[in-house]
């Protein structure tokens, strides 16, 4: 992890991702994104007192 992925995570809300950060090509880039939006998504549908729209 780089130190610039590590000063994101405490970020709430906050995520980095492509091929500068995953590695080359779709079979990294992709999956990088894919859990980086449902990392994203988990945060946003258990903040208190958000509804999670």
């Amino acid at each position: 992890m780089t130190e610039l992925q590590a000063r994101v995570t405490t970020v709430p809300g906050l995520a980095v991702t492509g091929a500068w950060v995953a590695g080359t090509g779709l079979a990294s880039v992709v999956p990088h994104a894919r859990a980086a939006a449902e990392s994203l998504d988990r945060g946003r549908t258990q903040t208190p007192g958000k509804s999670g729209t």
